[in-house]
Parts: C-alpha cells; sequence; structure tokens
C-alpha cells in the first residue's frame, strides 16, 4: 500500500512566518497596539519636607534705661511708675509669663504661590503649616512643621509673601496673637532658613477670641 507524500514541515512553518512578518509592518508603522511596549514616564512621587524650630518667647518690655511716663502735674504718679517698673525689670525674668504656657505657630502663604520650574513661573498650590507647643521654664519652646510638594518641586523653587503668626492658647478664657509678621517675596527655603535661625522673640498680647 503506497502513502502519499505530505509537506507538514512547509504546513506548519507558513502560520508562524505570518505572524512574524504582520509584526514586523505593525512595528514599523509605529501602530498604537504596540505602544504600550514603548517607554513611559516614571511618575514623581510627593516629598515631605520638616523643618524644626526652636525659639526663645520673652515678654515685652522696655529696658532698664528707658525712663517711664512721666506726668509734670503729678511728680508722685511718675515717681510711683518708675519704682513700679524699676522693681518688674529687678526681680521678673523676661520669661515669667510665657514659661509653661502653648503657643502655636503658624506660617502661610499671604500672596499667590509660584513655583520657579527654570524658564519659567507657574502657578503653585497654598502652603499652610501649623504645630502647637508648650514652653519650657525659660520660654523655650520647639515646634515641628512640615509640607508637602509634588512633581519634583523643591522649597527653593516656591516664592510668595509670608505669614508667620503666633497665638497664645487658652489664656484668659481666649487665645491671644502674640507675634504677627509678613516677609517680602521670598523662596520658602530662605524663609524657613531664617526661622530655624532664630534666637529670641519678643511677644506682645492682642486678644483674638476663637
Amino acid at each position: 500500500m503506497t502513502r502519499s507524500k505530505t509537506n507538514w514541515g512547509t504546513t506548519k512553518l507558513l502560520p508562524i512566518l505570518l505572524v512574524i512578518t504582520i509584526i514586523g509592518i505593525i512595528g514599523a508603522l509605529g501602530h498604537p497596539a504596540l505602544a504600550q511596549y514603548g517607554p513611559t514616564p516614571v511618575p514623581i512621587k510627593p516629598v515631605s519636607y520638616t523643618w524644626t524650630l526652636s525659639w526663645n518667647l520673652t515678654d515685652a518690655r522696655l529696658t532698664m534705661t528707658t525712663t517711664p511716663y512721666a506726668s509734670p502735674q503729678s511728680p508722685l504718679y511718675y515717681s510711683f511708675n518708675s519704682l513700679l517698673y524699676q522693681n518688674l525689670i529687678n526681680n521678673m525674668v523676661p520669661w515669667y509669663f510665657t514659661a509653661g504656657k502653648s503657643f502655636t505657630i503658624y506660617i502661610a502663604n499671604a500672596s499667590d504661590v509660584y513655583y520657579w520650574t527654570s524658564s519659567s513661573w507657574q502657578l503653585g498650590q497654598p502652603v499652610t503649616m501649623t504645630a502647637t507647643a508648650t514652653a519650657n521654664s525659660t520660654g523655650g519652646v520647639t515646634w515641628t512643621v512640615s509640607t508637602t510638594l509634588s512633581n519634583g518641586i523643591t522649597p527653593s523653587q516656591v516664592y510668595a509673601n509670608w505669614t508667620v503668626v503666633i497665638v497664645l492658647n487658652n489664656y484668659g478664657g481666649g487665645n491671644w496673637m502674640v507675634f504677627n509678621v509678613t516677609s517680602i517675596d521670598m523662596d520658602l527655603a530662605d524663609l524657613m532658613s531664617n526661622l530655624t535661625t532664630v534666637n529670641a522673640v519678643v511677644v506682645t498680647y492682642q486678644y483674638h477670641h476663637q
């Protein structure tokens, strides 16, 4: 009995060659079907930046060489106030009032925030940082504040006018703003460099009920 000769090798190779040819054509034409295999940008994770501020808070008071207010019509008034003030300076340390009190610091942009991206300005996101701490026995207080920046932006690229406020908490039934300053336009890195090298801050009291 004679068997017919069949070319199985050629039959099996034809589909394989056909698939390879189709893929080659699609690749050459840049078909979207293969785009998923190309390089993709790696997303930049948000980065948190943290600063520690160690300040010494003291009362707002005049110096020893300052003469208290004198009333020409009342020498006794002047004498009493002079004695009282000298007694205050001689017997009460500058941190007498601030020691042991709770203070909250607020740092925020006072104008629109802009990012400098090496070639142009880009409108940025608001920045707000806050922390609460209790002053030690000599008025020393340490706050730790932080903010998060995205898309590879660093603090040296973040520009605005900045407001720094310190609030005395829960005194006499309310909260008191004791420090308030607004900076010129500057980058966040420069601002925080200044705030982390402060040695002492004199506080005054303005009542703000919250």
